[in-house]
């Protein structure tokens, strides 16, 4: 009587493929994310005072001004792109 066949046998579909992690491209995402995360969040301030009641001000914002900004936004999008290498998806 022949063996059963055995799961082992038949080939995987490409799906099937066990991913491999990337260690390379998931540690440049955090760096990338902490690097973005501080370009947006280490504020500066200034303040303006007046001896007109009211008048005074306050303003701020990140160090690098609308750079930072740029950083932050340009940095979430590569941070997204490094995982999905990372995780072996394309």
């Amino acid at each position: 009587m022949p063996d059963a066949p055995d799961e082992h046998d038949q080939p995987d579909a490409p799906d099937d493929a066990p991913r491999r992690l990337r260690w390379g491209w998931l540690l440049l995402a955090v760096v990338v994310a902490v690097v973005s995360f501080l370009a947006v969040s280490v504020q500066a301030g200034q303040c303006v005072d007046s001896v007109t009641p009211g008048a005074s001000y306050c303003t701020t914002g990140p160090v690098l001004g609308t750079a930072g900004w740029l950083v932050g936004l340009a940095g979430a999008g590569f941070v997204i792109y490094a995982v999905r290498r990372g995780l072996g998806r394309r």
